[in-house]
């Protein structure tokens, strides 16, 4: 399934375990109109498990964001990988004493019929990335950034 809003319908689902699965990418990106990046593609496992009106999910995202090389500016893929829990319940739910201030917990309006995880896998993506980003080495263990700006770089260093 390619999606660009990551939502989950859970009404009249019976109480148990569930598998959802999605595929992003530009559009998903696109469609948030607040994104650092414009292109990727990461697929998005939920395993989701409904009891008493709780929802704990369980995130797995895996795939590549196209970021700008903190060094040469170039633009290249980088790796994401991301794996999370997080908890929707629907107001006056009881939560089993979950603290929110420990776990990642949703409110769902009880009128509503599904979660929408959109943001939070935003987020999530967002998180599992480094501060710093860097075009990675090669096999042999030399930069793979622009050699023209590393040229330009390295003719700046005060020594």
């Amino acid at each position: 399934m390619n999606d660009i809003r990551i939502v989950i319908s859970y009404k009249g689902i019976p109480d148990g375990v569930h598998d959802y699965d999605f595929t992003i990418g530009d559009a998903f990106f696109d469609d948030l109109g607040y994104s650092e990046f414009d292109h990727g593609h990461l697929n998005v496992h939920v395993g989701l498990e409904k009891s008493n009106g709780i929802l704990a999910m369980d995130l797995d995202i895996d795939g590549e964001v196209e970021v700008s090389c903190d060094r040469c500016l170039d633009m290249f893929f980088m790796p994401v990988k991301y794996s999370g829990r997080v908890y929707a319940s629907e107001e006056g739910a009881t939560s089993s004493g979950m603290d929110e201030e420990e776990f990642d917990i949703v409110e769902v309006n009880q009128g509503r019929m599904e979660v929408d995880l959109t943001h939070y896998v935003y987020e999530s993506i967002c998180l599992s990335l480094p501060m710093q980003r860097f075009h990675p080495d090669d096999a042999d263990g030399h930069s793979t950034c622009n050699a023209e700006m590393l040229k330009i770089l390295n003719s700046h260093i005060v020594k």
